[in-house]
């Protein structure tokens, strides 16, 4: 599987085998950076020392260990509420953050030694097709992640 931002008719219906970690993120409840953060660290099961923070978010979304799965999907209802309340450049930070995430799960290993403790793992970010995800990629140049089914 390719790792990748998708687009599909209704995330209700995606299934996933049982070693992939599946979660439904909803924008109405990230429409800010505070409550994007909660809804992460709620629906991730982050450990308490998530800092809350963008910066904390690239770090700890290239980890994933405590969730003890191969694969991870994350779905996205109500995508164009996302951070509907802050700057563009939030939500920006945000797609940036889980496309590095993105190569690094699908480059491992990055460096000597990672591959003794993390393989190669699918990562997707999946929202609903009538949403602003796809212009908001190729605002970025990143649409090349973009996967189409």
């Amino acid at each position: 599987m390719k790792n990748g931002f998708c687009l599909v008719e209704n995330i209700d219906n995606i299934g996933v085998d049982e070693l992939t970690f599946k979660t439904i993120l909803e924008g109405k409840r990230m429409r800010n950076s505070k409550d994007f953060h909660a809804e992460i660290e709620r629906k991730l099961e982050l450990p308490d020392y998530y800092g809350k923070n963008w910066h904390a978010l690239g770090e700890i979304i290239n980890d994933l260990s405590w969730l003890d799965f191969n694969d991870f999907v994350f779905l996205i209802r109500d995508y164009d509420l996302v951070l509907s309340e802050e700057a563009a450049e939030q939500k920006s930070e945000f797609l940036c953050i889980f496309e590095n995430a993105m190569a690094e799960w699908e480059n491992v290993p990055n460096y000597e030694g990672e591959d003794e403790y993390r393989e190669v793992s699918s990562f997707l970010v999946i929202a609903e097709k009538n949403s602003q995800l796809k212009r908001d990629l190729e605002a970025l140049e990143l649409d090349d992640r973009m996967i189409t089914k």
